[in-house]
């Protein structure tokens, strides 16, 4: 299995970065998927780039919890980035 999950974080340099949680979560959905062969990169981000993001790619000018692209279908290559601060709000909800 060519599996390469990269870790990454967007304007939060102090942030714990829980890298084998993120891999092993990720992982476990490609193999429920049947994808052996991916690039995955996961950019824990703050509220202003991924509300950036959002705003550049969907219109939507506020921050949301979860953000992924497809940049290659086969083989996978995709990036998902994790808005920690919204994502932090909302599970207090």
């Amino acid at each position: 299995m060519a599996l390469r999950i990269s870790t990454y974080r967007a304007g939060l340099p102090n942030y714990p970065m829980p890298r084998a949680l993120l891999r092993e979560a990720v992982r476990f959905v490609l193999q429920q998927e049947g994808i052996g062969t991916a690039t995955v990169r996961i950019i824990l981000a703050d509220d202003r780039t991924i509300q950036e993001l959002n705003r550049q790619y969907l219109q939507h000018d506020h921050p949301t919890d979860v953000l992924t692209f497809v940049l290659e279908s086969a083989p996978l290559e995709a990036e998902i980035y994790i808005g920690v601060q919204q994502a932090q709000r909302q599970a207090v909800d």
